[in-house]
């Protein structure tokens, strides 16, 4: 095999293995998101059954391929367009953490609460003082 082949298809298993993990990540978010998944096959895809979670700007969809054993791709995106961050961490089947801060003691601040859930590569946090609403934050 020529020395260009070779480096190519170290690339190509690289990016795959690449693609691989963040299709894990999405899988992650896909399981937690507590919305109903509805089917949302293009008519173009042949051998395809494709099935898609969405709430406030977060879309998750898995794509089944129909193959022996089946083969599962899982992507998920955030959009701007619709987007409510406090939505999304609602729906999310995941415990939050304290992520509170603390002072030089190790105590929490006073009057201010956070809380974070994080699955996959998304991240989102409630975070408020004693006195205003809580502000909502999501992120890859």
């Amino acid at each position: 095999m020529k020395k260009s082949n070779l480096i190519i298809g170290l690339l190509a298993l690289g990016l795959m293995s690449e693609a691989a993990m963040a299709s894990k990540f999405d899988e992650e978010i896909y399981k937690a998101l507590n919305v109903n998944a509805t089917r949302n096959t293009p008519q173009h895809l042949v051998g395809v059954v494709r099935f898609r979670k969405s709430v406030a700007g977060l879309v998750c969809e898995v794509d089944e391929v129909v193959s022996k054993p089946p083969q599962f791709i899982y992507t998920c995106a955030l959009y701007d367009d619709g987007r409510n961050n406090e939505v999304i961490y609602k729906a999310l089947n995941v415990e939050p953490e304290n992520t509170t801060p603390a002072d030089e003691q190790g105590r929490p601040v006073e009057g201010y609460q956070s809380f974070t859930k994080r699955v996959g590569l998304l991240t989102c946090t409630e975070s408020h003082d004693v006195v205003q609403k809580p502000v909502y934050d999501c992120f890859f």
